[in-house]
């Protein structure tokens, strides 16, 4: 079972964010924009995870192309796949779909690294500053979703 070493979500500009993370040495990065609301369904998906939820997906848009991450989970590890879509904001083509990767990871590492990388988002820009940097609002709603609502920052 693999361990999420690493993980990030930076602000490249307005209505871009690159989310990046490493496991096994590896680093696998993600360029998304505003036209979807891919930190919100990471984090709606990383909330459901730890709320106990066996599977559940985030989508995270680019343009024209995406990917969809598909989480399996149990007690201990989620499955996670991988898949890029050519063209994510089509009729949902399951056709054009290609599988990047998939790995067992470890469920709680996972969770942690979701909101560890949050809340660095947040100490750095704040709602406000991450609001003015990326154009749209900072997921709040979803954060204390995924924290229970402890320590959620307001700024």
């Amino acid at each position: 079972m693999v361990e999420v070493q690493a993980m990030e979500w930076v602000l490249t500009g307005s209505g871009w964010a690159k989310w990046r993370w490493s496991l096994e040495g590896e680093t696998h990065e993600f360029s998304v924009s505003y036209v979807g609301e891919s930190l919100e369904c990471l984090l709606d998906a990383t909330a459901d995870l730890r709320a106990g939820s066996r599977f559940t997906y985030a989508t995270l848009e680019s343009e024209p192309d995406g990917w969809r991450i598909f989480f399996a989970a149990d007690e201990e590890e989620v499955f996670v796949q991988v898949v890029r879509y050519p063209y994510i904001q089509d009729e949902f083509r399951w056709g054009d779909a290609a599988l990047l990767w998939a790995k067992r990871i470890h469920l709680k590492s996972f969770i942690q690294a979701v909101r560890r990388m949050t809340e660095d988002l947040l100490a750095k820009h704040g709602e406000d500053g991450y609001r003015r940097v990326f154009g749209s609002a900072f997921p709040i709603r979803e954060y204390r979703r995924l924290t229970g609502g402890a320590d959620a920052m307001e700024g």
